[in-house]
Order: C-alpha cells, then structure tokens, then sequence
C-alpha cells in the first residue's frame, strides 16, 4: 500500500470538492483556491495567490468576508 501523508490527503479533497474553495493564511494572504474557485469567478489561481484578499477581489467582497471571519 502506497504511503500518503495528510497534506496530499487534504489537497485532494480540496481540490475534487464541489464547491469554490480559497485557503488564507494568518498575513491574509492566499495560499490556495481550487478550480471551482478559478472557474466561478474566472480567475487564475497563479493571479491570485500571493496576493492579499484585498487586492485580489474586490474591495466590497473582500470587507464581506473579513467581517465574516470575525463571526465566532
């Protein structure tokens, strides 16, 4: 049996889940988004990871969901 470590675990469901998906790390940049993310908002992921969430959508859906991250 093949040996898998959780990270190829975790990016394989992230990556086959029907949903647009981004990841963003503590400086709130994004590390990750997966293809329904790309093809939802038609965007690249080589684009927009990197970036800070709000420079790479817009000011208004940006303020959306850091306000949503402040929800317990």
């Amino acid at each position: 049996m093949e040996s898998t470590n959780s990270i190829d675990i975790y990016k394989l469901f992230l990556e086959n889940i029907p949903y647009p998906v981004w990841i963003q790390g503590i400086n709130r940049k994004i590390i990750f988004i997966n293809d329904h993310y790309e093809n939802l908002y038609n965007v690249n992921a080589s684009d927009i990871i990197g970036k800070k969430t709000i420079d790479a959508v817009s000011k208004g859906k940006a303020n959306i969901y850091n306000e949503q991250l402040k929800k317990p």
